[in-house]
């Protein structure tokens, strides 16, 4: 984890990465791939809505579980350059759809079962119930793009 680095720096960063690889689980924000998009970095994320829906085209999908499916789309990028090219290509359509100044966003997530704490002889595993939860975003860009303003509720 790079620390202490400005945005100027993280987006150089970024943009001299030969692909992004990304795979939770289970849904998150898509901030992340917004950004390596912007840069012109192919992705490799995990295959869920709401990556789909952000990315499109953009990536190529994976199950996070498998390993060797990862492994594969990795060793895609790296040896077929017009893959790479289509993707970086499908980037600049895709990131288009999301240079509005101001947006709204409301998900509804479904965190799965998963474990709370770990056990060991002595003490049992601890599980945390399923739970639904929604995020709610307003944003609003302001200076020509160079800042924005976020509610996250």
């Amino acid at each position: 984890m790079v620390e202490n680095i400005n945005e100027k720096e993280a987006a150089g960063i970024l943009s001299s990465a030969y692909a992004m690889v990304y795979v939770p689980f289970y849904e998150r924000e898509a901030c992340e791939v917004i950004e390596a998009m912007k840069a012109e970095v192919p992705l490799i994320v995990s295959d869920i809505e709401i990556f789909k829906e952000y990315c499109a085209g953009a990536a190529l999908y994976v199950e996070p579980e498998k390993i060797n499916d990862i492994a594969e789309k990795m060793m895609l990028l790296f040896k077929d350059e017009d893959k790479r090219k289509e993707l970086i290509e499908n980037g600049r359509i895709q990131i288009k759809k999301f240079s509005h100044k101001e947006n709204t966003t409301l998900l509804f997530n479904e965190i799965g079962r998963r474990i709370l704490y770990v056990g060991n002889d002595q003490v049992p595993e601890i599980w945390e119930a399923p739970r639904p939860l929604f995020d709610f975003q307003i944003a609003k860009k302001l200076y020509n793009n160079k800042a924005e303003i976020k509610l996250n509720v």
